[in-house]
């Protein structure tokens, strides 16, 4: 019998219509805005991007980007899901996109992720994916309130699993054939963190 067959849950009646505002020490996550699209075509339309994720097309252009921003105001009002920008909070440059896509049946989320080329090896991923887990799976009304996130990557794309180890996720396992790239099919990498072990790693740093 499938789980999906529950027909359980919490309600999002009042689901926001767009991702809430995050900030940390450099940045500020928010949510996009059409005037983002000729950025987010800049920043995407580059083959590092492209080789290292799934979902994102090469060449991409304004119109992909478009087209991306435009599907968020509907995911997140569905509460299935919010993106934010990347953006630095000095600036407002924009660096790359983060995001949750929720499975309101199980309350969880996967986390995904990409960041322009030219702000690699900056620490900006692992600052915006902290607070984007810590909003996850703080209880409402404050956070999102789910139970786990996890995230996965391709195997040729071993920087992101660093990234997720640093965010506090424990490597789950490897998936062969989970997908296709290029037309062959790729294995890949799964981490997770649950909302308790979550609680108990700001409970350890907050006694160190």
């Amino acid at each position: 019998m499938s789980t999906a067959a529950s027909s359980g849950g919490p309600s999002y009646n009042s689901a926001p219509a767009a991702a809430l505002a995050l900030n940390t020490p450099r940045l500020l996550l928010r949510a996009f805005e059409t005037s983002d699209a000729h950025a987010v075509a800049q920043l995407c339309n580059d083959k590092l991007i492209y080789e290292t994720t799934l979902a994102i097309p090469f060449p991409y252009a304004q119109a992909d980007a478009i087209g991306w921003i435009s599907t968020h105001a509907s995911t997140a009002a569905q509460g299935a899901g919010f993106s934010w920008a990347i953006t630095l909070a000095k600036t407002g440059e924009l660096l790359g996109a983060i995001g949750l896509h929720i499975s309101r049946l199980r309350q969880t989320a996967e986390l995904g992720y990409w960041l322009g080329v030219p702000h690699w090896g900056q620490g900006f991923t692992t600052e915006a994916a902290r607070a984007v887990i810590a909003h996850a799976l703080t209880p409402r009304p404050d956070g999102v309130g789910l139970v786990r996130v996890h995230a996965d990557h391709l195997v040729i794309n071993p920087a992101s699993g660093r990234v997720l180890e640093k965010v506090g996720m424990t490597f789950i396992g490897e998936t062969p054939s989970a997908a296709v790239k290029h037309g062959q099919p790729v294995d890949t990498r799964l981490y997770a963190v649950t909302g308790d072990q979550w609680l108990k790693q700001q409970a350890a740093r907050q006694t160190t």
